[in-house]
């Protein structure tokens, strides 16, 4: 049993650390006659499409944004337009992000499409001498120059449209999550260590208990003398199934908790 949990705890060690990548870009641009639009919007890049051929276009699939923020400063020249700042944010927006063929009339785009119901707002770059993407951007060179006559800021109720000039994005910024796996082997790990250390005491009328409740079994002594009761005392533990032994956790648990030390140290050297 010993070489067993020898063995289990150098497995935990030796799996590697599963992280998700969320990628977190900024994007700025300029409105006509000094206006301008700053935000934010991030991914993941392992995702999967949550829907293809938008708008009957062909050969297109879009993504979820898992975050976006974007503000829209008028200038005084665009007030009778833009009456006031606004926003485009999760609680208050529709949001699409969508590869290749997804404007009409165009070639391959990486496109954004933000509706707060008041106002609508398109970002696009032009991908078309990259070819069809399968995947999200990881890297900044895999954005295509902005697009001026794809990029445009139009009011759903008066119909108004105002083309976006200019506008560069930046990053990205990546912060390592842990995925569900790896949070399970953390608490594994935790598990263990708790284990090892909960002992129980039998309580001082345990011949009573005994009598009443047969379930109560008891086990011997372990062979390490810091873990040993205390003298004319037995321990007494629930039946289980399967029984392990004080002397045999505590190599599950030092390797478990340098396991742990690890998963730690990945999860602190991953944050910006």
């Amino acid at each position: 049993m010993r070489q067993l949990l020898w063995a289990l705890g150098l497995l935990l060690i030796g799996v590697p650390s599963a992280f998700a990548t969320p990628l977190t870009w900024q994007f700025d641009g300029l409105l006509p006659l000094g206006g301008t639009v700053n935000g934010s919007f991030q991914y993941d890049t392992d995702s999967s499409p949550v829907g293809f051929n938008v708008r009957n276009l062909a050969n297109n699939q879009t993504y979820a944004l898992t975050g976006f923020s974007f503000t829209i400063t008028p200038s005084v020249e665009l007030l009778p337009f833009i009456p006031a700042p606004f926003t485009f944010s999760p609680t208050t927006s529709t949001s699409e992000f969508c590869l290749n063929h997804c404007i009409f009339a165009s070639g391959n785009v990486e496109s954004f499409l933000f509706n707060n119901g008041q106002y609508s707002m398109r970002l696009a770059f032009d991908t078309s001498a990259m070819g069809p993407l399968t995947a999200p951007p990881s890297r900044l060179d895999q954005w295509g120059p902005f697009m001026t006559n794809g990029s445009e800021l139009r009011s759903v109720t008066s119909g108004g449209l105002i083309f976006i000039p200019s506008g560069q994005i930046t990053g990205p910024t990546a912060v390592n999550v842990p995925e569900p796996a790896t949070w399970l082997l953390l608490s594994l790990a935790l598990i263990g260590l708790v284990g090892w250390q909960t002992r129980r005491r039998p309580p001082p009328n345990h011949r009573i208990l005994s009598r009443h409740l047969p379930f109560l079994q008891p086990v011997e002594a372990s062979p390490c003398s810091f873990l040993r009761p205390p003298p004319n005392t037995r321990p007494w533990r629930l039946r289980m199934p399967f029984s392990i032994r004080p002397h045999c956790c505590l190599p599950l648990a030092c390797l478990s908790g340098f396991w742990l030390l690890t998963q730690l140290m990945a999860l602190c050297a991953g944050s910006p």
